[in-house]
């Protein structure tokens, strides 16, 4: 089964919801947090509110002075990507809020340490548990030569449960929108220190369970599986570690993890959708990038910290207020790719997603449904026909040059939005991702490469929109053509 057909059958539809479970069991709902009961744990301090690097720096990849490595901007690293940057109370409720963005706040993503000593901090594989803000010693491992200098590695790995619980067949794709969103976070959160890191394109899926014990079979029994995502070296750029030699180094493991449900519902489509994304041993490629002029100074002097931990999820809107022409055409180019800008600079590969935006208040433009290329290449034709031939395409003449922005039809997407809400939340946008790469997404790396690219960008486009007057936004491949035919003007 091809990822497409995943795809294609776990869409939504406006008389029809994808595969799910119709309805929250709340008794059988995940624990939002993994702990390896029997792992030593090492507690680490909060400390990023005090650092003073300046979103501006981090955003056009200004130099700033690099924090030597220990466990004490070992911990900042964590706190400001995959940790809890709130906490919200209701009813005698309470839930956790992270800095790193999630499909329905679910945080299917898992974060892991590999490093050599660092201070008190000794060799090994370690889970990054969020809720305690700690790290928990998964192996304790001799590297010897094995681990390059001046550098850690940072694993993600995906808990599909904690999204298949509530989205039941789509659940696959929103953990990839996830773990798009963490290579952001935690391409923003090293370059806070000064650091950089980028996604290790060579591991397989297998080299990656092993040196994170995925695939430690004893140590999740009963426990819900985790699957693997990714790698980042967080270190010198012309380090290249060799992963599949550090998965072979001796060890002794340690902690067998908790179970976060009593029950689970199997989703075959998910299922399949594994088998056809896993990912083998691959060679470096071409770091490929869409030319983009600097970006512009944002003109006021914010800490990336203050924004990274406001981030919040777009709730309501008034109906009444407008965006500057200016404004809007900051945020589109600041969702360009450029090689040397967190966190594009993290992703080996090019930019593989456009973007489709439903525009309803922005001063002298016009309402309607919008099309931001992200690159001019030979799949804009094939891009063309798949949206439909009907479209206008036509470019905004006011746009900067590098923005190529097109006009597709001109509508009322104030009424488009009164039939959006049948959909489940999930699916209600003001922006969508469309795949750059249409006729091409097969199997592994096309599929994973698209929804981890739109991830990407969305946490690109929730760091600015996390400035004063302004919230994060998300990202969906569904697409409903025939809504806006029906309300032209």
């Amino acid at each position: 089964m091809s990822i497409r057909r995943y795809h294609e059958q776990t869409k939504h539809h406006l008389n029809a919801y994808a595969p799910g479970p119709g309805a929250l069991d709340w008794a059988n709902q995940p624990d939002p947090f993994r702990r390896y009961a029997g792992a030593p744990r090492v507690a680490l301090a909060l400390t990023a509110r005090g650092l003073t690097t300046l979103f501006n720096s981090v955003r056009s990849a200004r130099p700033v002075p690099s924090q030597a490595r220990r466990i004490r901007s070992i911990g900042a690293l964590f706190e400001i990507s995959l940790g809890p940057s709130a906490w919200k109370v209701y009813q005698g409720s309470s839930w956790a809020l992270r800095c790193n963005p999630s499909s329905g706040n679910l945080h299917p993503t898992e974060g892991y340490l590999v490093c050599p000593r660092v201070g008190d901090l000794g060799p090994g594989v370690y889970h990054y548990a969020s809720r305690e803000h700690a790290l928990e010693r998964r192996a304790v491992m001799e590297w010897g030569s094995a681990f390059p200098e001046g550098g850690l590695i940072v694993g993600l790995s995906a808990i599909v449960w904690r999204e298949a619980g509530k989205y039941g067949a789509r659940a696959y794709r929103y953990c990839q929108h996830d773990a798009g969103h963490a290579i952001a976070a935690i391409r923003y959160a090293s370059a806070v220190l000064g650091w950089r890191a980028k996604v290790l394109e060579a591991p397989g899926d297998h080299a990656v369970s092993r040196l994170l014990g995925l695939d430690r079979e004893e140590d999740l029994a009963g426990a819900e599986p985790e699957r693997p995502e990714a790698l980042l070296w967080v270190g010198p750029a012309d380090a290249k570690p060799d992963c599949e030699a550090l998965a072979a180094c001796p060890g002794l493991w340690l902690g067998r993890a908790n179970r976060l449900s009593p029950g689970h519902v199997h989703w075959p489509q998910i299922e399949m959708a594994e088998r056809a994304c896993v990912k083998p041993g691959t060679a470096p490629g071409p770091r490929g990038r869409a030319a983009a002029p600097p970006l512009k100074h944002l003109g006021n002097a914010v800490e990336a910290v203050r924004i990274i931990t406001q981030r919040r999820s777009a709730m309501a809107f008034d109906g009444r207020t407008y965006v500057s022409h200016e404004t809007f055409f900051k945020l589109l180019d600041a969702t360009l790719p450029r090689g040397d800008v967190p966190p594009w600079d993290a992703v080996p590969w090019g930019p593989r997603v456009h973007l489709v935006l439903f525009v309803p208040r922005v001063r002298d433009l016009a309402a309607g449904l919008y099309l931001l290329l992200v690159r001019r290449d030979a799949l804009v034709p094939e891009l063309r026909q798949a949206l439909g031939q009907d479209w206008r395409w036509e470019p905004v003449p006011d746009a900067p040059g590098h923005v190529a922005l097109h006009l597709l039809l001109p509508a009322d997407t104030k009424e488009a939005a009164r039939t959006l809400p049948r959909l489940p939340p999930g699916h209600r946008r003001r922006l969508r991702v469309f795949p750059g790469d249409a006729g091409r997404v097969r199997g592994h790396p096309g599929g994973r490469r698209v929804a981890l690219s739109g991830a990407v960008l969305g946490g690109r486009r929730h760091r600015p929109g996390a400035l004063p007057g302004g919230r994060g936004g998300g990202s969906a491949w569904d697409r409903h053509r025939l809504l806006f035919r029906r309300h032209r003007p």
